[in-house]
């Protein structure tokens, strides 16, 4: 499990870097997808080897959209929580201008609703400003450039961003800003893998910005995990990937899906090495 999380650490501070450099030139280009496709190799290529307790599948589903993927991980032994994510990065006046989206957060939390998911928003920054943040968080010591990838409750998002009130009494989004999450509501994401009960606990109702209560979680089994046939294993053969994920994936893969539809699933499992004494 350390492999992972020195590794997710390592990769926000680079987003925090990639993200720096596209804000300071213009010419500069990168789409959240790019970000997504870049973490899932990175851990396909780095983190899933033969014998790793971390694992990738794909989806077989056909419309999967490029910012959709799910997590699970294990939190005992043949116990797991699964975590749909959707990413998001940053742009102009450090806002979150493509959250707003065809309702998306609406599929985000009715797909984690269906499965007895934790639904999550992975936000891709780089802020160049001060902000505050504390120096440790649950027991961690913190930089700045590991808020590069952080993650907040969607149902605080939809309570608080996705349910404005126009003067006319119609709802309306409030596109949040890098401020207005970090660091009160957003965690850099390496504490997901430190400790996922903690984000358990954050889903327990008790919140008064949340309505998601562990009521509706569920605890899986390895056999539900690893065995479901509508994810296949990602594996090296005659293509890095599945022929559909080739060079031509941005025709396939699209934001216009109002539904969220998870493309890869990562699978760690950090109890599958360890024997019962």
């Amino acid at each position: 499990m350390d492999e992972i999380i020195t590794w997710a650490r390592t990769f926000s501070e680079y987003t925090w870097r990639r993200l720096a450099f596209v804000s300071q030139n213009p010419k500069a280009r990168l789409h959240e997808t790019t970000i997504t496709d870049d973490l899932v190799f990175q851990i396909f290529n780095n983190l899933a080897y033969q014998d790793s307790d971390i694992s990738l599948k794909h989806a077989e589903n056909e419309k999967c959209n490029g910012n959709d993927i799910e997590i699970a991980m294990s939190i005992g032994r043949d116990q797991f929580l699964i975590f749909p994510i959707q990413a998001k990065r940053i742009y102009g006046k450090y806002k979150y201008p493509r959250i707003s989206h065809k309702r998306q957060i609406d599929g985000l939390i009715s797909y984690a609703s269906d499965i007895g998911g934790i639904p999550l928003y992975l936000f891709y920054n780089y802020y160049p400003n001060y902000f505050y943040f504390p120096d440790q968080i649950w027991g961690n010591q913190i930089t700045k450039e590991q808020f590069g990838c952080t993650l907040v409750m969607a149902e605080y998002i939809k309570n608080n961003f996705a349910n404005a009130r126009k003067r006319n009494g119609s709802f309306c989004w409030r596109i949040p800003d890098f401020t207005s999450l970090h660091p009160a509501k957003a965690f850099p994401w390496h504490l997901l893998f430190q400790n996922p009960e903690l984000f358990l606990q954050l889903s327990d109702g008790k919140e008064e910005d949340t309505e998601y209560v562990s009521n509706n979680i569920k605890r899986y089994t390895e056999e539900e995990i690893t065995r479901n046939e509508s994810w296949k294993p990602v594996i090296i053969g005659n293509d890095l990937f599945p022929a559909r994920l080739s060079s031509d994936s941005i025709t396939l893969f699209q934001e216009e899906n109002s539904t969220f539809s998870p493309r890869f699933r990562i699978i760690i499992n950090s109890f599958k090495n360890k024997v019962s004494l």
